[in-house]
């Protein structure tokens, strides 16, 4: 049972840093694209019918900071 419960204190220790970290980085993502369409990722539907806003989607979306999110999201 000793093994069992260091093994799930340990993992909900890896799953807090987790969400802090990611906590983090999406504050940091939110700040910087806060005033160049960020909500544009909270509720894309709404805008599929306005062309200007789907070039600033890809825009926000190919960046270095948008991926580097994404793809620890999937870790």
């Amino acid at each position: 049972m000793h093994d069992f419960y260091s093994s799930a204190e340990r993992i909900q220790k890896q799953e807090e840093d987790y969400n802090r970290l990611m906590k983090s980085d999406y504050q940091t993502w939110s700040n910087k694209f806060r005033n160049m369409g960020s909500d544009l990722f909270m509720s894309p539907w709404d805008h599929m019918e306005k062309d200007y806003l789907q070039e600033t989607f890809l825009e926000i979306l190919n960046t270095e900071n948008t991926t580097a999110l994404l793809a620890k999201s999937f870790e």
